[in-house]
């Protein structure tokens, strides 16, 4: 599928796992390489990956802001398959630092209410 708001649903795919493993405002090393592992696991490149923590790292807080939002817009563009997989990349991540903290719940809830998954 294309971009969307000039995200692709790949980079947001990578996007949206970056901000699963900072949205608690504690990013553990445990998250750090279960997000490596798991966007492995799926197909992502090395440059893919590389190329997203370059730019989002880069972003001020309204920047990044608006780059979750883009984000969860542009993950819509994921296939089914894909979308089972942010779902579990998600889940992989967050309970990664053996605590699921609220802030990551209701991360996870917004992805799969935009993908019309019931809680």
């Amino acid at each position: 599928m294309d971009d969307i708001l000039g995200i692709s649903p790949r980079s947001a795919f990578i996007g949206v796992c970056f901000a699963m493993m900072g949205v608690d405002e504690m990013i553990d090393q445990r998250e750090l390489t279960k997000l490596f592992e798991v966007l492995d696991r799926y197909g992502f490149t090395e440059e893919e990956i590389m190329k997203e923590m370059g730019y989002f790292t880069n972003l001020s807080l309204t920047e990044g802001m608006r780059y979750g939002q883009k984000s969860m817009a542009a993950i819509t563009g994921l296939d089914s398959e894909m979308r089972d997989n942010l779902v579990q990349a998600l889940t992989e991540i967050a309970i990664s630092d053996e605590y699921f903290h609220d802030t990551e719940k209701t991360l996870l809830t917004a992805v799969k209410m935009t993908f019309g998954i019931p809680e």
